[in-house]
């Protein structure tokens, strides 16, 4: 393309390219299936490198899916590691 266009070209060999920040994405999981997630991109004014990408439910059945998965990860957690201490992950993320 930048043979055809000096224009893009031009615009190319600047590479002032935006990140998205925020929308939608879909993840096929191995355990429970269809996951619509919505994600938002936090970044520290200044070019530190670093991101914080968060990632909530779209709907009602991913949440569901991600209640399940919380449950079926602290039913694996050995004692003495937190997970005995009354407040489940879920709870604790606003999914319970």
């Amino acid at each position: 393309m930048s043979v055809a266009s000096a224009e893009f070209a031009r615009l190319w060999a600047q590479q002032r390219v935006k990140s998205k920040t925020y929308g939608d994405k879909v993840v096929d999981h191995p355990l429970v299936g269809r996951l619509a997630l919505r994600y938002e991109t936090l970044r520290p004014i200044g070019d530190s490198g670093q991101a914080l990408i968060r990632l909530h439910p779209a709907d009602e059945s991913t949440a569901d899916a991600c209640r399940l998965l919380l449950h079926e990860n602290e039913a694996r957690t050995e004692p003495g590691t937190g997970a005995e201490s009354g407040t489940s992950s879920a709870t604790a993320w606003g999914w319970g």
